[in-house]
């Protein structure tokens, strides 16, 4: 997918024939619109913060702590680390079985998937339409600090087709890429997984779209 970033990247190179980005071309067979899930039927209207929330996602969710005045109870963070979409999508329906009253279902991967499908995001967004009536949310990447260009631009494409594609078929999109981008202090030394500053960052802005509702 041709793409303009909204704030300069670091230098890369063309990655039009780099086989990590062309799952996320225009070239490939899918279109956004091809990813729109079926809608639920009018009984089963998506709720808005309407019970319970769940985050659920790979390790950058480990420390995440959601707080939203009036929740009537602490939000639930189901963490595994090194999970990638199509891993949350066969673990979703098992988190749901343990607590059915979930309003909100905020997902968060991407961390360590490097080469992330459009079909990756359809088969979560499926799963989770056909599961639960609950509102939707999905938490873009956050980029990385001093980990190469290849997986920098990896992510910021991912970004880029995430914000866009949810905008189109309805869901919330948590945008992390600015308040991360090229801030050390909210990265562990690994430049991969947030510090405890981070989380706190990475929770506000969750917290910043659930109120939205």
């Amino acid at each position: 997918m041709a793409w303009q970033p909204t704030s300069s990247p670091l230098p890369q190179q063309d990655f039009s024939s780099a086989n990590p980005f062309e799952v996320l071309s225009s070239g490939s067979s899918t279109s956004p619109s091809s990813l729109r899930p079926t809608p639920p039927s009018p009984a089963l209207a998506p709720k808005k913060n309407k019970g319970g929330i769940l985050v659920i996602g790979d390790s950058i969710t480990r420390h995440l702590k959601i707080y939203l005045p009036g929740a009537k109870r602490t939000p639930t963070v189901s963490c595994f680390p090194g999970a990638r979409v199509l891993d949350v999508a066969r673990r979703l329906p098992s988190v749901l079985k343990q607590r059915n009253d979930f309003g909100t279902v905020v997902l968060h991967v991407g961390a360590v998937d490097t080469e992330i499908l459009k079909e990756h995001y359809h088969s979560f967004l499926d799963t989770a339409r056909k599961k639960t009536s609950a509102r939707l949310v999905v938490s873009g990447p956050l980029p990385t600090f001093r980990r190469g260009c290849e997986l920098f631009c990896h992510l910021f494409c991912l970004h880029s087709w995430l914000r866009d594609t949810c905008g189109s078929v309805g869901v919330d999109y948590v945008d992390n890429w600015e308040s991360f981008r090229e801030r050390p202090s909210l990265y562990r030394r690994d430049g991969l997984h947030p510090s405890r500053l981070g989380s706190a960052v990475l929770s506000r802005n969750i917290e910043d779209v659930l109120r939205r509702a």
